[in-house]
């Protein structure tokens, strides 16, 4: 199986638009579930996902030695969704603010929350691991691989990914201020979106490159430059 590596050099050195389709096949849903769960909403979520691989694809070049770009994502992912989120905040506070001044009375208007604020926390965590911890965790937890293919991946012994990962969630246990790793089950399982459908998948159907997408409603790509 190529690496993210191989295919960033693909869509690079052969205009390989296939690639990108393959890495959105591959991260997609997990960079989709961490902007949903940060930014709760669906389509807001769907427009912070398309700038994350407009920046993949204006940073194609300094990864195309990777193995893995699932950690670059996610880290991605997770800062635009909360740049997100902020504005999303600012935005409704100010329509609540001009709204009072004609009405009487508004409903709540507030953003939706996580239920005990497990994906904050969740996330929270998983930013404050190390790279080598967190890469093996969201390859096995967030895009369902194995050891044997996450080992293959990363070039790594599959007795190393085991290691990694019984590490990995030993810190996330401690700083979730969980006892025990099976009390991870509730944060974990807000990792990958359940009973919907991906919300990119019509951009794997359309033939539509990410470098050519002129829908993206937040920041631009070049706003993520220093990525």
């Amino acid at each position: 199986m190529s690496t993210d590596g191989d295919l960033l050099a693909a869509y690079l050195d052969n205009n390989d638009e296939s690639a990108i389709a393959e890495l959105l096949r591959r991260h997609g849903p997990m960079v989709t579930a961490t902007c949903r769960r940060i930014i709760g909403d669906h389509h807001e979520a769907e427009d912070a996902v398309q700038v994350v691989f407009m920046v993949l694809v204006e940073k194609a070049g300094s990864l195309r030695h990777a193995g893995s770009i699932a950690g670059w994502l996610y880290t991605v992912g997770r800062f635009i969704a909360l740049r997100s989120r902020s504005a999303k905040n600012v935005r409704q506070s100010r329509l609540h603010a001009n709204a009072a001044e004609q009405l009487d009375q508004l409903p709540d208007i507030s953003p939706p929350e996580m239920a005990d604020g497990l994906g904050d926390r969740l996330d929270l965590a998983l930013a404050r691991l190390p790279e080598m911890y967190l890469l093996p965790i969201l390859l096995h937890y967030f895009e369902g691989l194995s050891y044997e293919e996450i080992a293959s991946t990363l070039g790594t012994p599959s007795t190393t990914v085991a290691m990694r990962l019984s590490r990995g969630r030993d810190l996330l246990r401690r700083r979730l201020g969980v006892t025990s790793v099976s009390a991870l089950t509730p944060f974990l399982e807000q990792a990958v979106p359940r009973n919907e459908p991906h919300l990119l998948s019509r951009h794997l159907h359309s033939g539509q490159p990410y470098r050519e997408c002129h829908c993206v409603r937040t920041k631009s790509a070049e706003s993520y430059a220093s990525f």
